[in-house]
Parts: C-alpha cells; structure tokens; sequence
C-alpha cells in the first residue's frame, strides 16, 4: 500500500497489472488509465478476463485503495505505471516481499499523455482534407467528409 501511494502520488497516467501468481486465475491482467470522464479526470479500470473486458471508472484519490484490493484479491505480483515523465515497476516475489524501481524516461524515451476520451478523431494517411480526384469520384464531398455510401472505398 505504501508503494502504491508514492506511485500514484506520481499523477500516473497508465498503469498495467499483470503476474497473477495463479494461472487459473479469472482476472489475466488489469489496465488502469486516466480518462477525461464527464468534465473531470478519472481513472477507468478494465480487466480482462480470456474473453471478455470489463470498465469501471474510480475517483482519482480512491485509486490507491482500489489498486491495492485488485492486487491483493487477483494475486498479481506486477504492477507496471507511466507518468509523463517516469516509468515504475513494482514486483512482488513469490514470498511476499514487494521491490520498487523508478526510472526516469529520458529525451529518447516518449511521454505518456492521457488519452483525450473515447471519441478520438480516426487518423487517415489522406487526413480530413478533400482531395480532388476522390471528390470527382463522388467518395468525399467538397468539405471533405466522406459520403457514407462510399465509405468502402474509401478505406
């Protein structure tokens, strides 16, 4: 718990827990990010399971505590987190004893950002210009929106 809150007092932005210490266990691995979430940052929480992928979305002070109980409850022994400007890495050895390691992403290193919600704008290599010949062809209009019924071919 004392790692837990000197990692996320780090304004963490993803954070993977992964290692169940059983290979039958339900739970495979658990992706904490932060989210813009009705105005306000909070932390969606997804588990996946074999097949499936659950969210729950957590206060911003109440993480630490949730973290904890995923970790203690799924019997993960791996908590991987990124802030803009760190990487941690905590593991817990088979018995029990937890090892924290902080590494600072230097200039070749990428920072993590948050994403900006779940309506992200899709990336074409064409982008949202209105590109000519595809005008003429009658698959974007003159604003460059592509005309639904042409969407195939378009992709």
């Amino acid at each position: 718990m004392e790692y837990l809150g000197a990692i996320f007092g780090d304004s963490i932005v993803r954070a993977v827990i992964s290692n169940p210490a059983k290979k039958s266990a339900d739970i495979r691995k658990v992706v904490i990010s932060l989210k813009n979430i009705g105005g306000t940052e909070k932390y969606q929480i997804e588990s996946f399971t074999e097949k499936q992928a659950f969210h729950k979305n957590i206060e911003k002070q109440d993480i630490v505590a949730e973290a904890s109980r995923i970790m203690e409850q799924g019997g993960f022994r791996q908590l991987d987190a990124w802030s803009g400007s760190s990487c941690y890495m905590l593991k817990i050895s088979k018995k029990g004893r937890a090892a924290l390691s902080k590494k600072r992403l230097t200039d070749g290193g990428t920072p993590i950002r948050a994403a900006s919600g779940n309506n992200r704008e899709k990336k074409y290599i064409l982008g949202s210009a209105a590109v000519p010949a595809l005008v003429d062809l009658g698959v974007i209009t003159k604003e460059g929106n592509v005309v639904s019924a042409m969407y195939d071919k378009y992709r």
